[in-house]
């Protein structure tokens, strides 16, 4: 492994403690001898593990994008959601309540071009927290959960992960 001089910015932090920290681990780095990358222990995210001249050891660990987890890049897709959450039927959860979302479309230029019908969205959206009386349009990667042609039996069809905010209004 070698590694060069990190890029850095010339400003400084509002914390002392972190510009010491960046310069400490920009005069490390150069000094990788070796590496090695082993499986988590505690959780799936593997960990890399630096060795430097000076003996000291490093352990760096990893953290899988939505990505990795799902398997695919996933596909860009917009949602509004409505400021109220709506009763819906759930088999182990007798008073569920759902979001209620409808599709949005934009052309290249980031305008409106058509908004879908209302309709009932099971699960949850991984990174967005709901707030009752505020509707959202939300920017989103959809993750097919489908596996060798098949669908979860018990679960949705994707997985939705919040890229963005595109919209916030707060509703009465």
């Amino acid at each position: 492994m070698t590694v060069g001089r990190p890029v850095a910015t010339m400003r400084a932090c509002a914390e002392p403690g972190l510009m010491a920290l960046e310069r400490r681990v920009a005069e490390q780095l150069p000094r990788v001898q070796r590496y090695e990358l082993r499986p988590g222990v505690s959780r799936p995210a593997p960990v890399l593990v630096l060795h430097f001249s000076n003996g000291e050891r490093w352990e760096l660990a990893g953290t899988p994008t939505p990505a990795t987890r799902y398997g695919s890049a996933g596909e860009r897709v917009f949602l509004e959601v409505a400021p109220q959450r709506v009763a819906c039927n759930h088999p182990l959860m007798p008073n569920a309540t759902c979001l209620r979302v409808r599709d949005v479309q934009f052309d290249a230029q980031g305008l409106k071009q058509s908004v879908g019908d209302w309709r009932i969205f099971q699960g949850e959206i991984e990174g967005y927290t709901h707030r009752p009386g505020v509707r959202n349009v939300l920017r989103l990667q959809r993750y097919s959960l489908v596996r060798n042609g098949q669908a979860p039996a018990d679960g949705p069809r994707h997985a939705y992960v919040l890229d963005m905010v595109v919209e916030s209004e707060q509703v009465r």
